[in-house]
């Protein structure tokens, strides 16, 4: 009897993080160990010694899968399934290789009192899913909703940069403090656009500002 064999399937559910790697078991009897093997670096000869990462799968016959985890953001892997019983072992005819995605980007929002008199500063924070070796940069810029800019808030734009290795940054609008009534409260938005090694994922942040003022009661 011939050995075992088997073919690499494409990696799903990838993400920044992470993928399920797949392969499919086309023969073998008895039923075969199944191995992935996996890594950084492409190992074109068939030997599991070679490979940084070496994954039992167990018995298998037909479609099996494997999920990975605590992959570098928007970087290469490489595997190659490998089965055994036996009657001997066999490899899929070449290796495969997916890429991971680039950090998801997203804002959180703000709620805080106006404030009567001076500016008051509504942070935004700006978060990533994962870490990456690599500065990211996103775009933002301030705009209207219920609130006005100049009356209750001072426009902004620019660029945030995120740097390698770093979870989080920071955008700073100030409101503008004033005796008038806003009751229950008026509204900006901060708008994320044109991300640098990174995507968006929320990139709308709202600044709620919450009326502090006197409101006036009619009898």
């Amino acid at each position: 009897l011939g050995g075992p064999t088997v073919n690499n399937v494409a990696a799903t559910n990838i993400t920044d993080t992470g993928a399920l790697l797949r392969g499919l078991v086309t023969s073998g009897s008895p039923t075969p160990a199944a191995y992935i093997c996996w890594g950084n670096v492409s190992v074109p000869q068939p030997n599991t010694g070679a490979w940084p990462r070496v994954e039992s799968a167990g018995l298998q016959f037909g479609a099996f899968s494997m999920p990975i985890s605590n992959l570098l953001v928007n970087s290469t892997y490489y595997y190659r399934c490998y089965v055994t019983n036996e009657n001997g072992g066999g490899w899929a005819s070449a290796v495969t290789n997916f890429t991971t995605l680039t950090p998801g980007i997203t804002i959180a929002d703000v709620s805080l009192l106006e404030g009567d008199s001076g500016p008051s500063n509504f942070t935004f924070t700006v978060s990533l899913s994962a870490t990456s070796g690599v500065p990211i940069t996103v775009d933002y810029a301030t705009t209207d909703s219920t609130a006005t800019a100049g009356l209750d808030y001072v426009p902004t734009n620019g660029t945030l940069t995120i740097p390698p290795n770093t979870w989080q940054g920071t955008i700073t609008v100030y409101v503008i403090g004033d005796t008038n009534k806003e009751y229950p409260y008026e509204e900006f938005l901060v708008n994320l656009t044109n991300a640098g090694n990174g995507r968006i994922v929320d990139g709308q942040g709202t600044g709620r500002i919450l009326n502090d003022d006197v409101q006036s009661v009619t009898k």
